[in-house]
Order: structure tokens, then sequence, then C-alpha cells
């Protein structure tokens, strides 16, 4: 694809060839939390652009350290070292000078000193499918993906005359804005579903049934009265299939998650079994799941490490209950037991006191009731999900065509 008004090769350069590269800045546990600016690996993640409106953590670092790792407009951050294999290598624009900022050891600084490409431009061309492709190529795969200076030197990288740059970044920035749109559109429902659930599991919200009267008054029983904890383990490797449980994405295939498998073949006969609608805890914390998340298996018949908990109901609507563990309502209970020892980064607690958790049970029809409202607003998510993903294959088309 090419605008009519345009012809002729583009030119063709190795990265080297057209800038410089540098690693970002390393620092002790205790430099942390004051300081200047510092832009860390997950400021770039999913992100094409980076400005002075977003908010970085702060590092330590003097004079010297902040003139050798400034951050000036045009730049652009190359990520080092992913977990995923996909993240390698994804990039963000700097669209400003960043007064007395730097950035991460784990991120690499790319400068078009020798030509310079349109800064716009740049959001695009280094996400297209066939430079991609040869850069992960050129990754080196441990406990990490990684990707060096001297790999992404020598690179080719093919552009237009600056004309035809603009000409395209331009287009390619009217998708992004529908694509933002979209987003907020997205985050509308998610906030307004997380409201409804919350007011529901804390009965400021209550339904009536099909005469119009209010429903029985709701019981609250423990966790442990109406569902079991799950430890059979797997057996000379009867079941192959390793599920992992994910704040953002629940519970799907761990190979899907991390494109590479993780589990040692080995020592999977120790997993715990999962069925279809069992519920699954993991007990990481991040600042998507503060006390990590509880999240129904749909995927069907796995195992998972006996990291997590596993655990299946007895009686009651599995929608509902999937609902009430999609709120923030059991939070109090997680944090009110957790004992918080070497691992920071993970809930500790014994099962006994998970399965003392509070449920609120309405009666049977309340609950189909509820998860029934909530979940035609969960279908509309889903709607405006499969949009976002339609505008996205969208612009990946417009990348793949538009791009040598």
């Amino acid at each position: 694809m090419r605008f009519p008004e345009f012809e002729g090769e583009w030119e063709t350069k190795k990265l080297g060839e057209i800038g410089d590269f540098k690693n970002g800045i390393n620092k002790s546990s205790e430099d942390f939390g004051f300081g200047v600016p510092f832009v860390n690996l997950m400021d770039i993640f999913g992100k094409s652009n980076i400005s002075s409106k977003e908010e970085f953590s702060l590092v330590n670092a003097n004079d010297r350290e902040v003139n050798l790792y400034d951050l000036r407009k045009g730049d652009v951050l190359f990520i080092r070292s992913s977990v995923k294999r996909s993240g390698v290598g994804e990039t963000s624009v700097i669209l400003e000078d960043l007064y007395k900022t730097v950035y991460s050891g784990f991120l690499i600084r790319f400068r078009d000193n020798k030509i310079q490409l349109n800064i716009n431009f740049k959001k695009y061309c280094f996400s297209t499918s066939s430079f991609r492709n040869r850069l992960i190529s050129l990754s080196s795969t441990s406990a990490n993906t990684n990707i060096n200076q001297d790999s992404l030197s020598s690179l080719d990288i093919y552009f237009p005359t600056k004309n035809e740059q603009k000409k395209i970044s331009c287009l390619l920035s009217l998708i992004d804005d529908k694509i933002q749109t979209q987003n907020k559109i997205l985050l509308h429902y998610q906030s307004l579903i997380k409201n409804l659930r919350n007011g529901i599991f804390k009965q400021k919200i209550r339904f009536k049934n099909a005469e119009g009267d209010n429903f029985s008054d709701w019981n609250i029983v423990e966790l442990g009265s109406i569902a079991k904890k799950i430890n059979t383990k797997n057996k000379e490797m009867a079941i192959k299939t390793v599920l992992s449980n994910s704040a953002t994405f629940g519970i799907m295939n761990q190979s899907d998650f991390f494109d590479k498998e993780i589990a040692n073949p080995n020592n999977i006969n120790g997993y715990y079994i999962v069925e279809k609608d069992d519920f699954v805890y993991n007990p990481r914390i991040s600042k998507e799941a503060p006390v990590g998340p509880i999240s129904r298996n749909k995927v069907g018949v796995g195992v998972i490490s006996p990291l997590y908990m596993v655990f299946r109901f007895r009686e009651g609507d599995i929608d509902y209950l999937e609902h009430f563990f999609n709120s923030d309502t059991w939070f109090g209970h997680m944090e009110n037991i957790a004992n918080y020892g070497a691992r920071a980064d993970r809930m500790s607690f014994s099962s006994s006191d998970f399965s003392k958790m509070l449920i609120p049970v309405p009666e049977i029809r309340e609950q189909i009731r509820i998860a029934s409202f909530l979940s035609n607003i969960d279908q509309k998510i889903q709607i405006e999900k499969a949009i976002l993903k339609q505008l996205e294959h969208q612009k990946q088309s417009l990348l793949k065509q538009m791009f040598v």
C-alpha cells in the first residue's frame, strides 16, 4: 500500500548507521525512592510514547549520571530484557525533552543523531511484524529473553522521504485515536461493572423477584462450608496441560501466557489437578491484584502449581460466585489473615484461615438474577473488547502493508 503522490524505493540503513545505543543506569535497592525521575521497564510496556505528563518513580543519580543517561525529544527506548519473549525489544518514543530524567538498565536508548527520522514515524516503524520478527530472531533466551546493542545496531531499517514518513504517521495516528477512544469506552464499562459488583455484594443494591417482592435476607457463610479444597495431585504425567492464573487474563495455558513452557515436565506430577469450574487462588500480589486473584477455570482439565490454592463449590450458582470473586468485597478477609514474611510479593496464610472467608449467599433465585444482570454487562464488555481488537488488527494490517 502506497500513497499515490509518492514513488521510488525506500532507503535502507542499519540502525547503527543512523544513530547510537546506550544501556540505562543500574542502581542498588537503597538508591530508589528519592532523587530524579526514573523511566522504568513498566513505564514502557504497551506505550508507544512517553511524555513529561507521566508519573515516574525516583532514583538517586548524580549530575554526571543525569548527563550520561538523559532523555531527549525523539529518543527511542528499547526493552532490553523481558520474561515474555514477545516483550523484548518493544519501544517507546520520547515526545519531549525530559528534564533531569534517567532510564533503567533494563532499557536501551536509541538516538538517531546521524539521520533523523520523523518522531511520529518512529512510533510505528519499530512495531511492524517484519522488524519485530527480525529483532526477536537476534535475541537470546535463558531465564529471560534479551537483546543487546550489537544486535540492535545490525538491524536494517527501511524509511521513505520525510514527507512520506509524515503522511504515513498521520494515517496511523488516526487509527490510534480510534483505539484510544475505544479504550475509554471499555474502561467505562469495566468501571461500571466493578462498582455494581461491589454495591451488590455489600447489599447496597438489591433485586426483586418476578412478583415484584423483595427476596429474603442473605445468609453469610464461611467458604469452607460450601466449598472444598482440592489437592489431588497429578500422577505419572497423566495430565500435561499446565495452567497459570493471571491477574489480567485469568486462568490460561501457561505456555500461552509466557510464550514458553515454564514448568519442569519432570515436576508436574506434584501439581494439583484442576477441573472446569474449579476456582484457583494465586497468592502473588500485584498492582492489578492487591491480595492476589481468584479465578474460575473455564479452560478445562489441567494441572497447576501447588503454590496455588484450588477449591470447588458443592453448592451455589457458579456464575454468581465468579462475579463475587471478581469484586473487591473479599479483600478485607485476605488482608486480615495474611502473614507477610520473606516474600513481600506473596500472601502467606493457613488453609484453615482461608476457608473462613465469609461468602454472602442469597437464595438461589436471587443468585441467578444477580449473575444474569452482571453477565449482561460483562457481555457488553466482551463486545467492546472485540471492537478494540478489530481496530488493533486494522492497525497491524496497515503496518504490514505500508512498511517493507
